[in-house]
């Protein structure tokens, strides 16, 4: 068997070799590229995953997330359908001076049910409603703003790797760029302000560029969310690796957690926090829109995301321990930085229990940091490390139901509009259908 492997990762590595050296280092193929879209966005997105250290072969992609979001199937109880709704309502009718006096109550932290979210929100669509009345327009444009920058944090993490990259690497990349995904999209102001936000502080981990301090700072703009979020960053920033203090603080999260009591003078000092606070203290929140949980879920539906963060936490806290992170031993800055922003920020979603909205919503970028640590940690190729690919062994079971049940929910939402050429839309018609449905189609044929 690891001769097998060994074997798999020699091929992998030489074709990807060849590739770079040949034909991704010609920056004249982007028409390539786009003639393929034209034909087929799957086929261009593929291409540019065999040449994604071409230019040209980033920008396809993130054109791929945009036509992904205009046919994206969107139900009832999705954020993305509210935010369609709401484009529909109040910005097609909008006029200059509420846009203003709207734009006024989002910078003086005052609000209400009927003004906009989040300053993301709000410029969009009213930049958008002066342009098009289609909501699929609005979706094409979050949909790529939030693929440019999951674009970039894929390519940011991928990049760090040395240049032979095992199976076990290659699993926990491709569980990093699962655990969001193309799924961002059924909620774009909260995953592209994670994708933000992950974003900047990477790479500010990485550079130590203040200027990334900066887009870290601005992303309550994209989800007033990052309010409370953004804070367990600067936390690190500021206090560097107290690496037994982010441990002991974890620890009291643990065992302690506070209460709406406690949280209430907070909660309630500005009008905007406070209308924000009665949404999310009064939200039964899950992963996922509401219309899609039922009673009758099956078993890999119903606990794909529960055995997801099992797998992260306990790799994550094997590593940690196991792995030199309290003895400096295979750790640099950005690794240091990776493995205490985690840490912080799942302390932070212990502490908001009481909030479940907050709490677990907090977790799933607990997740994102984590897997960018286990990621660079085992692909750096150094013999100590490879002793603990048990841990990833332990919890491959988890780990393949996370990632069977998530591109299975990708499926529920991808139109399979994404197959054929965009210059069909017009006469395919609106009616959706998934790409599971198609695939049952063609198989029952």
């Amino acid at each position: 068997m690891r001769e097998i492997t060994e074997h798999i990762t020699e091929v992998g590595n030489l074709y990807c070799s060849n590739t770079y050296d040949g034909f991704v280092k010609d920056r004249t193929l982007f028409p390539y590229f786009l003639i393929l879209f034209m034909i087929s966005p799957v086929l261009a997105l593929i291409s540019g995953m065999f040449s994604f250290r071409q230019r040209g072969a980033k920008l396809i992609m993130i054109l791929f997330f945009g036509v992904l979001g205009y046919s994206w199937i969107i139900n009832p109880g999705m954020d993305s359908h509210s935010i369609i709704e709401n484009f529909q309502d109040r910005y097609l009718v909008m006029s200059f001076s509420q846009f203003l006096y709207e734009t006024e109550m989002l910078i003086t932290l005052k609000g209400d049910d009927n003004i906009a979210n989040d300053a993301y929100q709000h410029f969009l669509l009213y930049s958008i409603s002066m342009i098009t009345e289609q909501g699929k327009w609005v979706m094409f444009s979050l949909a790529s703003i939030f693929g440019f920058f999951y674009v970039k944090n894929a390519w940011m993490v991928y990049k760090e790797r040395k240049e032979e990259w095992d199976l076990v690497s290659l699993l926990l990349f491709i569980f990093f760029i699962s655990w969001i995904s193309v799924i961002g999209i059924n909620a774009p102001r909260n995953y592209t302000g994670g994708m933000v936000f992950f974003f900047g502080a990477y790479s500010y981990l990485r550079t130590g560029k203040a200027s990334y301090l900066v887009l870290v700072a601005m992303t309550p703009l994209f989800h007033f969310m990052y309010f409370a979020i953004a804070p367990c960053f600067f936390v690190y920033v500021f206090l560097k690796d107290r690496k037994y203090l982010y441990l002991g603080i974890l620890a009291v999260s643990f065992v302690g957690t506070l209460g709406l009591a406690q949280l209430d003078p907070i909660l309630t000092s500005t009008e905007l926090t406070e209308s924000r606070a009665e949404i999310y203290t009064g939200e039964n929140w899950e992963d996922g829109p509401p219309g899609t949980f039922e009673t009758n879920k099956s078993f890999h539906a119903q606990y794909y995301r529960e055995a997801g963060e099992w797998a992260i936490t306990g790799i994550f806290f094997g590593v940690l321990f196991l792995g030199g992170y309290l003895k400096d031993k295979n750790h640099d800055q950005l690794q240091n930085g990776l493995a205490g922003t985690a840490l912080l920020i799942l302390s932070f979603s212990n502490f908001m229990t009481a909030i479940p909205a907050l709490s677990g919503r907090s977790h799933i970028y607990f997740g994102l940091f984590a897997l960018a640590y286990l990621v660079r940690f085992f692909s750096s190729n150094k013999i100590e490390n490879k002793k603990l690919y048990w841990l990833v062994y332990l919890f491959l079971p988890a780990i393949l139901l996370f990632l069977f049940t998530q591109f299975s929910r990708i499926g529920d939402y991808a139109d399979f509009r994404v197959l054929v050429s965009p210059l069909l839309y017009p006469f395919i018609g609106d009616d959706p259908i998934s790409m599971k449905e198609f695939i049952r189609t063609i198989l029952e044929l």
